[in-house]
């Protein structure tokens, strides 16, 4: 649960994320209104081209994690060798 004070009514409330499409522009509002004064917060907005950008940079740091973790386990093997030998 997260809490959080208006910056324009100085109040705490408890955050309500809303979501908001609008049609014609295909563009996403994540949002958030004061329930005290109705202010209101938008958090992120994305476009179509954006949340392509988004789902490119999820694919690219799956195949950095799976990259890394071969790395580290060749660094291994390649420690493991190496201490059998003497250099």
């Amino acid at each position: 649960m997260n809490v959080l004070k208006c910056d324009k009514c100085n109040k705490d409330f408890i955050l309500d994320m809303k979501r908001k499409i609008f049609q014609v522009s295909a563009i996403e509002v994540l949002y958030f209104k004061c329930p005290h004064c109705g202010e209101r917060n938008i958090g992120v907005a994305t476009d179509v081209v954006i949340r392509k950008q988004q789902e490119k940079v999820r694919k690219l740091n799956k195949e950095l994690l799976k990259t890394k973790k071969e790395m580290s386990e060749r660094m291994f093997k390649l420690k493991e060798k190496l201490e059998k030998e003497e250099f």
